[in-house]
């Protein structure tokens, strides 16, 4: 059954697939990525994330953030959960070191802010409903 979360990254996939004239075994070995793996996507179950996400949005030639915006939305949501602090990489404007020293994007910053800001709203207000940010 698909999770309302990330039933729209599923339908994106299978749309993506479909104009392309993939299926989930070619996929699979054109990327190296495994096809239980693309199945869960597709069934909108999960999402890619990390190394899995990049590989495929580099073989599909579609930018991560713009094929699975779900998998940022959910990581900015996670990392403002833990109020990390931040600070610049020197020489690389626009780009940023957290305490755990994954490197991010101003976006994935920015991102990580907003959520941040509208999780300390939800915790003065005593509400904590899963936030997602658009």
């Amino acid at each position: 059954m698909a999770s309302d979360r990330y039933a729209d990254f599923g339908r994106r996939l299978k749309a993506i697939m479909q104009d392309r004239e993939l299926t989930q075994l070619e996929l699979s070995r054109r990327t190296g990525l495994s096809q239980q793996s693309i199945s869960g996507w597709t069934r909108g179950t999960h999402v890619p994330k990390g190394r899995r996400l990049a590989t495929l949005a580099e073989f599909l030639e579609i930018p991560p953030r713009e094929l699975c915006p779900e998998a940022y939305d959910q990581t900015a949501v996670n990392l403002a959960r833990t109020a990390i602090n931040f600070s610049p990489i020197l020489g690389q404007p626009d780009w940023y070191v957290l305490n755990c020293r994954m490197p991010v994007d101003k976006q994935m910053l920015d991102d990580v802010l907003a959520a941040n800001a509208a999780f300390e709203q939800r915790r003065i207000d005593n509400t904590y409903e899963e936030h997602t940010i658009i």
